[in-house]
Formats: structure tokens, C-alpha cells, sequence
């Protein structure tokens, strides 16, 4: 039982890791999913903004004591959303 309680524990622990994007590779990305241009917003646009919101990690995130909120991931968006 042990085992299997360890076992699952190591497979939770690949499955919940993040990436931390180049930038290059991250455009590329954005890019293939149809990003460029959604929402009339351009691709550099949302590249800046992963930079400054995460430094491109998408298992960043930011408490917000004010109003006990988190911001998750690579664009931080809000937990309150």
C-alpha cells in the first residue's frame, strides 16, 4: 500500500511541472496556436507580456494579500476571474 501511495505521489509530481519558455520559443509557439493577432493584439505584444508577468514560467504565481486573490502561470491571470 505504501507503494503505491509513493508511486502515485512521484507521478503527480511530473505531471504538475511547468516550463520555462525561451523567447524565441515562445513566439514560435504563440505563433503556431494562432496567437499573432488575436484580439487585434500582435504577437510581440503578448511575448512582452509573459516576459514581464512571469519571466516566461507557466507555473509562476503572485499572491495578492489585498484581495486574497493568485495570479496564475505564464500570463498571471487572475484567480478571481
Amino acid at each position: 500500500m505504501k507503494a503505491f501511495l509513493i508511486l502515485g505521489l512521484l507521478l503527480l509530481s511530473v505531471i504538475v511541472q511547468g516550463k520555462v519558455y525561451e523567447r524565441c520559443e515562445l513566439a514560435r509557439t504563440l505563433k503556431r496556436l494562432g496567437m499573432d493577432g488575436y484580439r487585434g493584439i500582435s504577437l510581440a505584444n503578448w511575448v512582452c507580456l509573459a516576459k514581464w508577468e512571469s519571466s516566461y514560467n507557466t507555473r509562476a504565481t503572485n499572491y495578492n494579500p489585498g484581495d486574497q486573490s493568485t495570479d496564475y502561470g505564464i500570463f498571471q491571470i487572475n484567480s478571481h476571474y
